[in-house]
Formats: structure tokens, sequence, C-alpha cells
């Protein structure tokens, strides 16, 4: 058996890692694991790609158990309306074989993913204060294909 790097790399960076870090990782991990079922159906490994759409599953579930209501109620509600519009895209694309629904999540993972990096930006910047209406700022509008 061999060692995995990356998946040693991985928890590594876990272990360190602060809540908006965990987060930033388990976008990260939601992405690629959406890439690798888009690949996956491309080229009809049905069984990898059931892999890779469980996994996005399993990190959708996660991300929506962190939700912590009592920091922002409608913050929250919003991003689990986001959870459940992911959930739906990837059941559908995964269920139809059809990559539209899983591009059209990685997109909005990917929107999700870059705003978590910049609040991680924003908490090591120390010549800019924390400004706690970044994150209850409406959010920007989502326009997918279709």
């Amino acid at each position: 058996m061999t060692a995995n790097p990356y998946g040693d790399h991985l928890a590594e960076r876990v272990l360190g890692a602060d809540p908006v870090e965990l987060i930033v990782i388990l976008y990260e991990e939601l992405l690629a694991s959406l890439g690798e079922a888009r690949r996956h159906l491309a080229v009809g490994d049905a069984q990898a790609r059931a892999r890779s759409v469980t996994r996005a599953f399993e990190i959708l579930a996660e991300l929506a158990q962190s939700l912590k209501p009592e920091g922002g109620a409608e913050l929250a509600q919003r991003l689990l309306a986001l959870y459940d519009f992911l959930f739906e895209r990837i059941r559908q694309g995964n269920f139809e074989q059809q990559d539209q629904p899983l591009a059209e999540a990685e997109q909005v993972v990917r929107t999700l993913l870059e705003g978590w990096r910049a609040v991680a930006r924003q908490r090591y910047e120390p010549a800019r204060a924390f400004d706690p209406a970044v994150l209850a700022a409406e959010p920007p509008a989502i326009h997918l294909c279709g």
C-alpha cells in the first residue's frame, strides 16, 4: 500500500485550521468532487462518478451541519437554501447523467469558495479590521446558465 501524500497534507491542513479555513477546505473538496464527477460522467465511469457524487453530498451535509443560526439566522437560511439547490443540481446531474446541472453546481461552489477565501484573507490582513457586515451583506446575485 502506498502512502497518499495529498491525504497527509490535507490531514495536516485540517488539524491546523481555524473554523474559517475549515470551511474553505470543505468548499475546495466539494469543488474537487464536482470536477471529478464531471470527468467521470464524460468518460462514462458510473461507479467512479457515484463515489464523487456521494463525497459531494457528504461535504454538503457537513457544511449544512456547520451552520450556526445564532451567528446570523438570515445568512444561515440563505446558505442552507444554496446547499439545497446544490444538492438538487448534483442529484439531477447524476441521475439524468447530464453535465449541465453539475456545471451549474460547480459554478455556485466556485463563487462561494471565492467569498470564503476573501473572508480568510481579510482575517490575516492586520491593516484592515474584520468587518462583520461582510458576512451579513446581501450576497451577489448568482446567474446560472439555462
